[in-house]
C-alpha cells in the first residue's frame, strides 16, 4: 500500500499556474486550474497535460492517474478558441490576407494547438496506466475530448455536456468523429448538429460516462486510489468497483435518460440522406410546435451552414474508422477552419464582440458548395503519437 500524502510535481514538468500537478500515494492527479474561464484549455495546457501524463505512464510510483477541474462551475468549457482567434486575426492584419482571395497559408499557432490538443485526446484514449476523468458541470467541447477518453469517466448529478461547435462556425473535434459515431442510433449526429444539452443520465446512456459520482466524494475516492500497490496493473472493473464503493452511480438510480427517451424521434429526424434532409425534418418539427420535445433546435438554425454541412459529411465519412484515422482527419479539418473565415467570424460575433450576430457566408443551408466542403478535408497532417 502506498501512503496517500500529496506532493507537487517538479521533476519532470516545472508547476504549471494553469495546470496543477501532484502525487498521492500511488495517484497521480492533474487539476485544470482556470476556474475563472472555465477551465478553457490554452496551448500552454495541452503541452504540460501531455508531457506529464506521458511521464506518468512510464513512473514506477504511479497506479492511477486522475484529471479534474478546479472550481465549482466547470471541469472544462472548452478550448481557449478565443485567444487562437485573436492571434490568427492578428496575422491576417500583418500579412493583409483579409484584403486577398486567397486562403491564408497554416498557421503555425493554429497547427501548434490543435496538434497538441489532438495528441493529447489520444493518449489519453490510449494510455498505459488507466485514467480517470472526474467532470462535474460544464463539460463542452475540448473537455469532452479529455473525458470520452478516460478508462473510467465520471460526471455528477448536475453536469451539462455539449458539442457547441456549430455556433462558431467550427466543427465536432476532440475525437467526435469516432465518439459520436458509436452513440446509439442518430443520436451522435443529432449531437452535432443541434448542440443539444446533455445531462448526467444523458452522458451515461450514448456512452460519454461511466458513472455519476458527487463532487463531495471525490477527496474520498482519491484516499482509497492512493492506496493502491503501485506494482500492482489496475484494471478498469477494479477502477469501476473503486468509484463505487466511494458512492459512485450507475444509470439505474438517476433521472431517466431524455437521450433515451426521445430515442426514435431523434433518429426519425436525423435519418435524411443530406444535411439538406435533415434540416427538412427540423423545419418540420418547427412548423409542427412540438412543445414535447426537449431541445428547440435553435442552435441548428442560428450556427454557421458550412459547419452544419462539415460535421454531416465528417461523420458520414468517419464511419468504421480508426481512432487514429479520427484524429488524423479531424487535425486536417481544424487547420482548414483556421484558414477560412466562417470559424473566425464565428468566434468573433460570439466570444470576443459578443454581438451574438454571425455573418455567415452562406447564409443558407442550400448555398453551401459541396465542392467547398469536400475542399476542408485534406489529407496532409497527423498527430503525433506517443507511448
Amino acid at each position: 500500500m502506498g501512503n496517500s500524502t500529496s506532493h507537487p510535481v517538479h521533476d519532470s514538468m516545472p508547476q504549471q499556474n494553469s495546470v496543477i500537478f501532484e502525487q498521492q500515494g500511488s495517484l497521480a492527479i492533474a487539476t485544470l486550474n482556470r476556474p475563472q474561464a472555465l477551465n478553457a484549455l490554452n496551448l500552454e495546457m495541452f503541452t504540460a497535460l501531455r508531457r506529464q501524463i506521458l511521464a506518468w505512464s512510464n513512473d514506477p510510483s504511479v497506479a492511477v492517474i486522475s484529471i479534474r477541474g478546479a472550481g465549482k462551475k466547470a471541469f472544462c468549457a472548452g478550448g481557449d478558441v478565443k485567444s487562437l482567434v485573436i492571434q490568427l486575426r492578428e496575422e491576417r492584419v500583418k500579412s493583409q490576407i483579409q484584403t486577398s482571395s486567397r486562403l491564408p497559408s497554416v498557421s503555425p499557432d493554429s497547427y501548434a494547438f490543435f496538434i497538441e490538443e489532438y495528441s493529447l485526446d489520444y493518449l489519453i484514449h490510449t494510455c498505459k496506466k488507466p485514467v480517470l476523468v472526474v467532470s462535474h458541470g460544464v463539460t463542452m467541447g475540448g473537455g469532452m475530448g479529455l473525458l470520452v477518453g478516460g478508462a473510467v469517466r465520471l460526471v455528477e448529478p448536475k453536469s451539462v455536456l455539449a458539442m457547441p461547435e456549430i455556433s462558431i462556425g467550427y466543427f465536432t473535434d476532440v475525437g467526435a468523429s469516432y465518439f459520436l459515431n458509436q452513440m446509439p442510433g442518430k443520436a451522435g449526429l443529432f449531437c452535432g448538429l443541434t448542440a443539444a444539452r446533455m445531462n448526467a443520465s444523458d452522458a451515461i446512456y450514448l456512452g460519454l460516462a461511466d458513472l455519476s459520482l458527487e463532487p463531495q466524494r471525490v477527496s474520498g475516492l482519491f484516499v482509497e486510489l492512493s492506496r493502491i500497490a503501485p506494482s500492482e496493473k489496475v484494471e478498469r472493473g477494479l477502477l469501476m468497483e473503486t468509484v463505487k464503493k466511494a458512492g459512485g452511480q450507475d444509470a439505474s438510480v438517476l433521472p431517466s435518460s431524455l437521450f433515451q427517451k426521445y430515442q426514435s424521434q431523434i433518429d426519425q429526424l436525423c435519418e435524411g440522406g443530406s444535411i439538406v434532409e435533415v434540416a427538412q425534418s427540423f423545419e418540420k418539427l418547427k412548423h409542427r410546435g412540438a412543445s414535447e420535445f426537449p431541445w428547440d433546435l435553435s442552435r441548428f438554425w442560428t450556427g454557421s451552414p458550412t459547419s452544419a454541412s462539415v460535421i454531416f459529411e465528417l461523420l458520414k465519412r468517419s464511419q468504421g474508422r480508426s481512432l487514429r484515422e479520427c484524429f488524423d482527419m479531424e487535425l486536417n479539418l481544424a487547420l482548414e477552419f483556421c484558414r477560412r473565415a466562417e470559424f473566425v467570424e464565428g468566434v468573433r460575433a460570439l466570444l470576443i464582440d459578443k454581438d451574438q450576430t454571425p455573418r455567415w457566408n452562406p447564409a443558407q443551408l442550400d448555398q453551401v458548395n459541396p465542392a467547398e466542403v469536400d475542399a476542408h478535408f485534406t489529407q496532409e497532417y497527423r498527430i503525433e503519437v506517443v507511448s
